[in-house]
Formats: structure tokens, sequence, C-alpha cells
């Protein structure tokens, strides 16, 4: 599945952010209040938000805007095939997102507006993944004098990258090493025609399903000890436990549809994490983007880390302003 496959498969789901088990519902906590206090005191401005996913931020613009009674025009785009207004589980968030214009399929390397159209671009967790130099001129061209960029970057200090470090190693013990996966698949297989708990209850008393079963119970045991917090750890146990609860009462197409997407969800959650991880800047890529911008005509206000109540980094911010004149 190729880069971008991967994140219109994500986005399908229609969770506004990328950590969909943190923030359901949109960014809360430090992360919406940085956002919010950006968008407060805008008016009669075009914003555009880049990477924007299924428009975590941009949905921060619209109802900061809606809260202040702020005139925002705002756009939003991913490289993505998205279709957040389409694919949105939340009734909370309709509304919001049409006061947003999509663009899907738009890279920040092309973006397709005219120079000097936005006062504010924003990304978030995104504009690290594109081609840098390719993304800082389009984003100095479409700023109008006296915009300004912003955005909040994974860095290799963050408590969000530690995490992702741990998702990788959890996904090589469990899914390369133990193959647990693979497990499941051939129990959900040997599961396949049976349709209630009672059974459910016969089948897994015969050999070798009790093998297996034993077999899983261990290895999963194994890797909830070693990865608690572990996307992978937490995924795999949940979808242990959903062989014995609805799997065993959805239809055949479903039960079949199940069995496909259990792998193909695993290896495209490990691809995005691996994206995460090559994105991630360290403290030397971080001069180097400061020096694109500078290099672009842009002004450096700040160059830090955004921290949390607790004293964590979050990511890194950037922002630059083009000059008046």
């Amino acid at each position: 599945m190729s880069k971008s496959n991967v994140w219109t498969t994500f986005w399908k789901q229609g969770f506004p952010t990328s950590f969909a088990s943190q923030f359901p519902d949109n960014y809360t906590g430090t992360l919406a209040k940085f956002w919010e206090d950006q968008f407060a005191s805008l008016n009669n401005a075009k914003v555009l938000d880049v990477a924007t996913g299924n428009g975590a931020i941009a949905l921060i613009a619209a109802k900061t805007a809606q809260e202040k009674s702020n005139n925002l025009d705002i756009s939003a785009a991913d490289f993505a095939d998205i279709q957040p207004t389409e694919n949105s589980n939340n009734p909370k968030l309709k509304d919001l997102y049409k006061k947003i214009r999509f663009y899907p399929c738009t890279p920040i390397e092309e973006l397709p507006f005219p120079d000097k159209t936005f006062n504010l671009i924003t990304s978030q967790f995104g504009f690290e993944y594109a081609d840098r130099a390719r993304s800082i001129k389009q984003i100095a061209r479409t700023l109008v004098k006296g915009g300004k960029f912003l955005a909040i970057c994974h860095h290799e200090r963050s408590t969000i990258h530690k995490s992702c470090l741990e998702d990788r190693d959890a996904y090589m013990k469990g899914v390369t090493k133990l193959g647990i996966d693979k497990k499941l698949i051939e129990l959900a297989k040997l599961l396949f025609e049976v349709a209630s708990a009672a059974q459910a209850r016969d089948i897994v008393n015969k050999q070798p399903i009790r093998r297996l079963i034993e077999t899983l119970k261990a290895d999963l045991l194994d890797l909830s000890k070693a990865f608690p917090r572990a996307t992978t750890s937490i995924y795999l146990n949940g979808a242990a436990r959903y062989l014995f609860g609805s799997f065993l009462t959805s239809s055949d197409e479903q039960k079949a549809k199940i069995i496909s997407a259990l792998s193909d969800e695993l290896h495209a959650s490990q691809s995005r994490i691996e994206q995460q991880i090559h994105a991630t800047l360290s403290d030397r890529e971080v001069g180097i983007c400061e020096d694109l911008f500078l290099s672009e005509g842009l002004k450096k206000v700040r160059s830090n880390f955004l921290v949390d109540k607790s004293g964590d980094n979050i990511g890194w911010i950037f922002e630059f302003h083009k000059p008046n004149c």
C-alpha cells in the first residue's frame, strides 16, 4: 500500500486527528489551547491548514471563529484523498465541517492557490512529512505580506516520538517475532462457521484449537507486559477479544471482511508509524528548516518546544512571518 493510500485508508475512519484513541473528537488540553489562542484574535482573514488530515486544526479555527463571531475563510489541504464531511462519524462536527473548504490529493509541495492568498497557514504534525524545501517555497509564495506560517512538528525529543519508537518495537515483537496476527487470522478461520458463544465453547475445547488459543494467550500476555501502552499491543488484544464476541454473530460476508482487514490495518498502522518516525525532526533538521524559511524571505518569530503542563515536550513550534515590505 502506497504512502498516500495508507493515510487515505486511515482518514476514512472519520477521526479528526491521527491520535484517535487519545483525541476521538479533536485535540484537547495544551494543543487545543495553543490553536484556540492563535485563532481567537483573527478576523476577516484567510486561513489554510496544510497536511490537514480530517481537518483537526481547521475545525478548531472554525469553532473559535464561531464562538468569537469572527469572520474566517478556512481552507484545508492534504495529499491523501480525504473526504472529511462524508466520513465523519461525529455529529457534533458536521456543522463545523460545512465552514471549511477541503482540497484532497493536494500536497504542500504543489499548492494550487494564487500568490499572496493567505493571512495564516497552519500545520500540525504534517509539514515535516513533506519535502521541506519545496513546501517552504509554496508557503512563502501563498502568504500575503504580513502573513504568518505556524506549525507544530514531531521532534525526536518529544513524548510522541518516544511512543512511536515503542510502537515500532512492539510491532517487531508481536508481529515479526511472535506472529500474533497470523495466529489470530488462523483462529478466526477456525471460528468462521461458529455462530454463538455456546458453539464457541464446544469447539475451543478441541485440539488443535486449544493449543492455538493457549499459545495466543501466552504471546499476548508477553507482548502486553513488554509494551502495555503500545498501539500494536492494544490492537492485537482487542482483536482477540473481538473474535469471541461480535465476530461470532457476524454474517459470513462480514467475517470475511474482518479476517482480511485484521492484518491489513495492522500493517497500515505500522507503515504510518514508520513514516512518522522518518518525518520526526532532529535538532539539526530544525536548523535546516530555519535556514530554508529565512532563505525564502520569512522572518523567525519563534522556534522552540511546545510543552504541556506536566513538562513534557509535545512538539516543535515553527512561527515565521512574511515581512510587510
